[in-house]
């Protein structure tokens, strides 16, 4: 009478022996896993995520205000609306020109004048964490045009002559201005005339024109006893027609 009541412990005890070696086994597996991980490997996942988290979290940022404009007299242009590929005017430059920590702007009107203004001194545009700054003010102005025997503006560049010799050093930049008849006119960092040349012909053929112009200031010395050099250059291509000129031949 006691083989009946024997079995059915030993039957639950066999059933549960399986569960018993199951766990056992995952607990073998975690331990392995663990082993295989070490503290280096554990610290650069953490790292790569810590930069990944980083590099998706940059929405806010970059942020672009509107802080200032200028609005520039469009009545002189061809059309009396924008510039024709013909009137189109070098980019402005913004640079500190005299090295006395402020942020200038050097900008053409249409009128061939070369403008500068300075920004404040902690409201800077390339000051670090400053997301708005003021109005900056104008310092002077020239037009190039009546410095120059006639043409107009195509390229303008800013750089030192000067080779940088110590921390202490101070230099001031010059503005060299590259007109539309291969002129050259170099200008100081208060815009005074320094000097002016020809290096090469007027085009004799009025239909040609400069195309893709440049120019490279430079402290490098090409021949000895030179101060700094001033490279310019440019393609020389034919001029588009005018579009009223093309409406008459059309009509």
């Amino acid at each position: 009478m006691l083989q009946p009541s024997e079995s059915p412990a030993r039957s639950s005890e066999s059933l549960s022996l399986p569960e018993h070696r199951g766990e056992e086994r995952r607990k073998t597996e975690r331990s392995t896993i663990w082993k295989w991980i070490s503290l280096r490997e554990l610290l650069f996942i953490f790292v790569a995520c810590s930069v990944g988290a980083a590099l998706f979290q940059t929405r806010d940022d970059v942020r672009f205000v509107h802080a200032w404009s200028r609005n520039l007299d469009t009545s002189l242009y061809h059309n009396r609306k924008f510039p024709t590929e013909n009137e189109r005017l070098p980019r402005p430059i913004v640079t500190d020109l005299d090295s006395d920590g402020t942020t200038d702007l050097l900008y053409f009107n249409p009128d061939h004048t070369l403008v500068k203004e300075t920004f404040p001194d902690s409201l800077s545009p390339l000051a670090p964490a400053q997301p708005l700054f003021s109005n900056p003010t104008q310092q002077g102005a020239v037009n190039v045009r009546e410095l120059g025997d006639g043409g107009s503006p195509i390229a303008v560049a800013t750089g030192y002559l000067k080779q940088y010799k110590s921390m202490v050093q101070v230099r001031q930049q010059v503005i060299v201005v590259l007109m539309s008849d291969w002129q050259v006119l170099c200008l100081s960092h208060e815009l005074k005339p320094l000097w002016k040349a020809q290096p090469l012909e007027r085009e004799k053929d009025r239909n040609l024109a400069i195309r893709e112009p440049t120019v490279l200031v430079s402290h490098v010395s090409i021949r000895k006893g030179d101060t700094g050099c001033v490279v310019v250059g440019g393609r020389v291509s034919g001029k588009p027609a005018p579009q009223d000129s093309f409406t008459r031949s059309v009509t």
